[in-house]
């Protein structure tokens, strides 16, 4: 794994690890390439490639994309990888992106942490029993390869205890609008998710970025 500095270190972490995510992509419509197969990861960090979904011509695609990017005006070995809803369309960086380049980003469940004491503990959100749900992305094509970030909002009831803003959680409708680009507008409140994830403490082993096994999210 590179060795970069991440900014802006909300929703820095997340998982795919159900074995039902190929036949779920199936049951989708949803192309997956012939290789790399699909493989299970516990605590995927930015830097790492992951699935995301995308519109192709009129077509429902999946590839691994690389998450985050490395803008020019950023310092080198520095990595963007999520976005604010409310000032994409104001920023260079990610306005065409937000335009043309939308995709949807397959997800078991993402960490934060909480200082307790003198330990940054982490915590799981996920669905009931862990199925799979998307996170609202935008991606970039840099020499043939595509890269993506998180879209992120203001944190609702059930995160604010653990952070003031959150990933864009996107329910069957908001997957299908914010594909086909219809905007989610920033001062959508998103209640609908309100009631869809559960949090749970876990190991501090996924604080570092070279662990990857189901201990990881794993509840203590």
């Amino acid at each position: 794994m590179p060795n970069l500095w991440y900014v802006w270190f909300m929703c820095g972490r997340f998982a795919l690890s159900h074995a039902y995510f190929e036949k779920m992509m199936k049951e989708l419509g949803i192309a997956l390439p012939n290789e790399p197969s699909y493989h299970p990861h516990y605590n995927i960090s930015p830097g790492q490639k992951h699935w995301m979904v995308y519109k192709e011509n009129a077509n429902l695609c999946a590839v691994q994309g690389v998450w985050g990017i490395s803008p020019s005006w950023m310092r080198s070995g520095q990595l963007l990888f999520n976005a604010k809803i409310e000032t994409v369309t104001e920023k260079s960086t990610f306005k065409k992106a937000y335009t043309l380049h939308r995709c949807a980003v397959p997800i078991n469940g993402f960490f934060e942490w909480v200082k307790e004491g003198q330990v940054k503990q982490p915590y799981y959100f996920h669905r009931l029993n862990d199925e799979i749900f998307f996170l609202a992305g935008i991606y970039f094509i840099e020499k043939n390869a595509k890269h993506f970030v998180i879209m992120t909002t203001k944190a609702n009831e059930r995160m604010k205890p653990y952070h003031h803003r959150m990933p864009i959680v996107l329910t069957a409708k908001h997957t299908s609008d914010w594909l086909s680009a219809k905007a989610l507008l920033e001062r959508e409140s998103f209640a609908d998710v309100q009631g869809l994830l559960e949090a749970r403490k876990v190991t501090t082993r996924v604080n570092s970025g070279k662990v990857d096994d189901p201990e990881c999210i794993a509840p203590l």
